[in-house]
């Protein structure tokens, strides 16, 4: 598969299973990265009403207001789970929405 054609698939998923975490997270995340933020932000706004405060759910929305240039926002959701206990997969998630949002020493401080 080329870049992002898995997206299709995963929307898939959700009609089996419309309230789904690990894919509304994942075609958020992969909308966002392309720049179909408007997609993006219906699978954050999912997560954010099935399960909101959760780490990915605010890194993922962090990385929405990231792009859209809305840093002050964005760091404001990431600080609840900035002193969080993580494991390498979320770290490295957070810090991409840290460097995003304009913290980019906490964000290569989280990569290191």
């Amino acid at each position: 598969m080329g870049r992002f054609e898995a997206i299709p698939f995963m929307r898939q998923g959700l009609d089996i299973d419309p309230e789904n975490f690990v894919l509304h997270w994942c075609v958020g995340y992969a909308c966002a990265l392309v720049g179909r933020l408007d997609d993006a932000k219906l699978h954050g706004a999912a997560l954010e009403r099935i399960f909101p405060g959760v780490p990915c759910t605010r890194q993922l929305l962090s990385l929405i207001d990231g792009i859209e240039g809305r840093g002050g926002q964005a760091l404001e959701r990431l600080t609840p789970i900035n002193i969080a206990v993580l494991d390498a997969h979320q770290q490295f998630h957070l810090a991409e929405s840290f460097i995003g949002a304009g913290g980019l020493e906490r964000g290569l401080d989280l990569l290191e």
